[in-house]
């Protein structure tokens, strides 16, 4: 997608919204917890690409892990991680593809 236009929106519920529009009617929307007015402008369109590079590597690992459970017969259940959550990750943030 080519993003051809960007909106920041701030809610009077304390989230904000950055709005990516491209050609085609494309529009990718990103709401997040923003209640403490660190986003706004720049820094929330730099946070909304983070949770979407964050959320492109977590559905392709877990592609990952799918392909290689139909091989194994085993089901999601069957795997433990101890992994840490993610850095920064901002609880009740969203993310809608349009």
């Amino acid at each position: 997608m080519q993003v051809l236009d960007t909106h920041v929106i701030n809610s009077a519920n304390g989230t904000v919204t950055v709005e990516f529009k491209g050609e085609g009617s494309e529009l990718v929307s990103v709401t997040m917890a923003g209640g403490n007015g660190s986003l706004d402008g720049d820094h929330a369109v730099l946070r909304a690409k983070e949770i979407m590079i964050q959320l492109a590597a977590f559905d392709s690992a877990d592609q990952t892990v799918q392909t290689a459970l139909q091989g194994d017969g085993l089901t999601p259940g069957d795997i433990h991680s101890d992994a840490e959550p993610i850095p920064n990750a901002t609880p009740g943030s969203h993310i809608r593809a349009d």
